[in-house]
């Protein structure tokens, strides 16, 4: 039996850390994926009419960030005062409190106010690596890779697994087997897991966000990817988002739950090989000319969910999209992190957070004006929003690397 070269080089202390979080990233992953892929079967439950629900999805995304914005500063700011364990203890218990506001909520409003909370979550899966490549040095590439992995499949594995029982359980029953599971892994984290001293000078989060930012803003090239980068999150999301009500009105033979599972899990799954497929080959031919092919691959996809007549059309559809997105991203990455190559690399990858949670509510905003009345108006738009970003991908691909003009100077 092949042995895992992550877990092959760690001391027996040292794989139980890495198993806790291993299990974190999953767990986080799933009830995330989970979260947005029953909402909109659950919105009724709240007292959302039928014909607003395709509304109400988007909505919450856009009034969110209006709850949560003033209040990021001085959450910053509290963050500065904390080791890395504890913030990841911390990210842990306010997933908690989301599943928490989520089983209490008696109406739309207590609901939305539990996913306002995810915004004052901090990146656990960035904040873990960055522990591990502090408290575990040496650690192989193996390990960073199979901790970037774990989040992907839990993003589909959770709606898949849950989908089966939550027709017979109900969205409160699902929910609060998630919030144990955090509990627990905030537990384990902080019982399991020793902090570690860091003898540099930590630059508080907000400063580091400052930096980053002017260093992007500087250079055409990599503010252009940053805005493809939105472009391609908001445009998958979009399609993530709503898939579960053309699921639903698909009438399958199932219930919505298990079929919404089915979807979106077995889907979302499968294209992680397609995403594995398209990368590789985007590393043999070249990553720009890849990265173009995949986003303009995944715009005609994005219209095909309108189409499907039955949901096993939507798990083919469902897989090749997430496929492609996940391939773009990778290769995305790649591209920003080749054209800050003679910047501080790393400065410019923390920047990353932002465009993200702007793709991801940009995308739900755009789907609350077009899903009423028809849900399959929101397809056209995903497809709209990579055309877009393939329109700056082309454009940012003619502009110098940031650095070259002065060394050519």
């Amino acid at each position: 039996m092949r042995r895992n070269p992550a877990l092959e080089t760690l001391p027996g202390k040292k794989k139980g850390e890495l198993a806790i979080f291993l299990a974190a990233g999953l767990v986080e992953s799933a009830f995330f994926g989970q979260l947005i892929a029953f909402t909109p079967l659950y919105l009724p439950e709240l007292g959302v009419p039928p014909g607003l629900t395709g509304y109400f999805t988007g909505l919450m995304a856009s009034v969110t960030m209006f709850i949560v914005v003033p209040a990021l500063q001085r959450w910053g700011q509290l963050t500065d005062q904390l080791t890395r364990k504890q913030v990841i203890v911390r990210s842990f218990l306010l997933n908690a409190a989301v599943a928490g506001a989520a089983i209490l909520a008696g109406n739309v409003w207590i609901f939305l106010f539990g996913r306002a909370i995810t915004l004052l979550t901090m990146d656990s899966n960035g904040l873990i690596l960055n522990f591990l490549e502090n408290s575990q040095p040496g650690q192989s590439r193996s390990t960073g890779a199979l901790m970037a992995l774990v989040p992907q499949l839990g993003v589909f594995l959770g709606p898949l697994a849950a989908g089966f029982f939550l027709d017979e359980l109900g969205f409160r029953s699902i929910i609060a087997i998630n919030l144990v599971l955090l509990l627990a892994i905030s537990f384990l984290v902080h019982t399991r897991i020793q902090s570690i001293d860091v003898t540099e000078e930590q630059k508080p989060v907000l400063r580091i966000l400052r930096d980053s930012l002017g260093l992007v803003i500087q250079s055409p090239r990599l503010s252009l990817l940053y805005l493809a980068l939105t472009l391609m999150v908001a445009a998958w999301i979009l399609v993530f988002a709503y898939l579960p009500l053309s699921v639903t009105s698909l009438s399958p033979d199932i219930g919505p739950g298990s079929a919404v599972g089915l979807v979106l899990g077995l889907g979302g799954a499968a294209g992680i090989l397609v995403s594995t497929a398209l990368t590789n080959i985007g590393r043999k031919t070249g990553e720009w000319g890849a990265l173009l092919i995949v986003v303009l691959g995944g715009a005609l996809l994005s219209i095909l969910p309108a189409e499907a007549e039955n949901s096993s059309q939507l798990i083919f559809v469902w897989m090749l999209i997430s496929g492609c997105a996940s391939a773009g991203f990778t290769l995305l990455y790649r591209v920003i992190v080749r054209s800050a190559a003679r910047l501080n690399v790393a400065l410019v990858l923390s920047l990353a957070i932002l465009p993200v949670n702007g793709g991801m509510i940009l995308g739900p905003v755009i789907g609350s004006f077009l899903a009423v009345p028809v849900i399959r108006g929101v397809y056209p738009a995903a497809m709209a929003l990579n055309l877009i970003a393939l329109s700056v991908l082309i454009l940012a691909s003619r502009l110098p690397i940031p650095g070259e003009n002065q060394d050519a100077g």
